[in-house]
């Protein structure tokens, strides 16, 4: 699953401004997210969890003008992948309200 957002901010700002987030965020979806982890290597966040027993593994490239996330939707969970699409986008819109599509 792929969302790719725009954002009006320098690479730097954006970056700073996800690891800022991502500890208030984790700690809002506690109750259904557990095993997290997740490590920048340069522009990249790598990050890997467990929501009801299931392993999710993705990515999040951060660029000049955007931001793109990549997530390995687990096989049984792929006639779901259209909802959390829908739900990731909104989630994202949500929580930063400065990137777009």
């Amino acid at each position: 699953m792929k969302i790719v957002k725009n954002h009006n901010s320098t690479k730097e700002a954006t970056k700073a401004e996800l690891e800022e987030r991502l500890p208030a965020l984790l700690q809002r979806y506690g109750e259904i997210v557990s095993n997290t982890e997740y490590a920048w290597q340069k522009d990249m966040l790598s990050f890997h969890f467990q929501v009801k027993g299931f392993d999710i593994k993705g990515k999040v490239l951060v660029t000049d003008k955007g931001v793109t996330m990549e997530v390995a939707v687990p096989l049984l969970l792929h006639l779901l992948e259209g909802m959390m699409h829908t739900k990731l986008d909104q989630a994202l819109i949500d929580d930063f309200p400065m990137w777009s599509d």
